[in-house]
């Protein structure tokens, strides 16, 4: 008996000591998955520590067998899953709650131009509700919304021809949505939805029974009036309300207009060539004569000085003083446009067939053929890259202002002979008084 009663006692210590055994009595691979029954082992019987990633076999553990909220970001490492560590397409935007993911949580290298693009279904507007422009590189050129209303940019192709029945549109330009053109036949200005293309008019101040030349000043657009009446009249762009000033003595027919910020300005071709400077608030005007031999067909300013172009040459007009400075243009014969590309003028010159750019602070010049070999350019345009001329033979050109080369377009059928060209952001527009319409590029 005492002997059964000890074996009796061996097996019992024997059983308690299997019944919880350490680590230490279990062979590796001795317990699997399968001898666990489901909710035996619960988190408390693990200490920490005890489980790391060296003990789970490699895809031993699947997103089944982890509970929702089973795994909170305070159990995970910092570096612990890296994007290598995630299977493409097991995270979708469904799993990513809004604002989850901010710019901090992104390292430098890791979001290339690879991450985006076409067919990535990404673009600038997902990012936060702004519209793509708002990302735009250093290497962009900014302007304000009453500068350039959209930010699509097209290149040129076939033109759409707008009607304006017995304007003669003499001018064009731009106001931030609406293109306005002077109208050399009728006593009013046209105002064109640059979208739709939609018009209407607004009449010119009494007395004045046409107009030659348009700006935008930011508020309103300027019409300039020669012959028997020498006058420019402000028109409101919101009410249409339209006022007239008479220029000051001396200033005689003038044939374009430009805005320096403060101060509107006529170039006038009558009575010796002048220029003539208007205070936008109150319409007082001064006059300053142009050096000899300066015509005065078109104006432009630089963001310091006004400049003019006329004949073979150019002048560079102090806004304050009125002082000039003339540059004879080297081959090249009536300039008929001028334009400021940010940092050289660009002369239109009908006569020689060809564009001239001039740096602004040095007055070197450069002249650059128009090119397919056409003829009599009677404008100028800057679009942020190129510039465009308007040309009396049917077609507009486009020119790199780095290069000089470039491509010509022809005018749509009904349009011929532009004489105006103006940009509105997206679009290049051409006024074409022979015709009574205006082109849209």
């Amino acid at each position: 008996m005492r002997k059964i009663a000890g074996f009796i006692l061996a097996i019992g210590c024997l059983l308690l000591v299997t019944a919880r055994p350490a680590a230490a009595l279990v062979a590796d691979n001795s317990v699997n998955s399968a001898s666990i029954v489901d909710g035996s082992i619960m988190a408390a019987d693990i200490a920490n520590g005890a489980i790391s990633a060296a003990k789970l076999a490699k895809n031993s553990v699947g997103s089944i067998n982890i509970k929702n909220g089973a795994i909170r970001r305070v159990d995970i490492a910092n570096g612990a899953v890296t994007s290598t560590k995630i299977a493409d397409g097991t995270i979708t935007n469904a799993d990513i709650a809004n604002g989850a993911l901010s710019a901090a949580k992104i390292t430098g290298g890791a979001w290339t131009s690879l991450n985006d693009g076409p067919g990535s279904g990404l673009n600038a507007d997902l990012l936060d509700g702004q519209e793509a422009s708002a990302f735009a590189g250093a290497k962009h050129t900014h302007r304000s919304m009453a500068q350039i209303a959209r930010s699509k940019w097209f290149d040129a192709g076939a033109g759409i021809n707008i009607a304006l029945p017995g304007a003669s549109p003499y001018s064009i330009a731009f106001d931030g949505a609406n293109m306005w053109t002077a109208n050399n036949s009728v006593a009013n200005i046209t105002k064109i939805d640059a979208v739709t293309g939609a018009t209407s008019t607004v009449a010119l101040p009494p007395g004045v029974p046409y107009s030659g030349a348009v700006v935008y000043d930011g508020v309103n657009i300027w019409a300039a009036t020669g012959g028997a009446t020498d006058t420019v009249s402000r028109i409101d762009t919101a009410t249409g309300a339209a006022t007239k000033f008479n220029l000051p003595p001396g200033a005689d027919s003038p044939e374009a207009i430009a805005f320096d910020g403060t101060n509107i300005w006529t170039a006038n071709t009558g009575g010796g060539y002048s220029v003539t400077r208007i205070n936008a608030a109150t319409g007082a005007g001064f006059n300053f004569s142009l050096p000899p031999g300066v015509w005065a067909s078109a104006i432009a300013f630089d963001g310091a000085s006004i400049w003019t172009a006329g004949g073979s040459n150019v002048a560079k007009i102090n806004i304050v003083t009125g002082s000039a400075v003339k540059y004879t243009l080297p081959g090249a014969s009536d300039a008929r446009g001028i334009a400021f590309d940010g940092t050289n003028m660009w002369t239109a010159n009908r006569g020689s067939a060809n564009v001239t750019k001039i740096n602004v602070a040095t007055g070197a010049m450069t002249n650059y053929p128009l090119p397919g070999g056409v003829a009599w350019p009677n404008a100028i345009v800057f679009d942020g890259t190129n510039v465009w001329t308007a040309n009396g033979d049917d077609n507009v050109s486009k020119i790199n202002v780095a290069t000089g080369t470039g491509t010509t377009y022809p005018m749509p059928a009904g349009a011929t002979s532009p004489g105006s060209i103006a940009f509105d952001g997206a679009n290049i527009w051409t006024a074409n008084s022979n015709d009574n319409n205006v082109t849209k590029f």
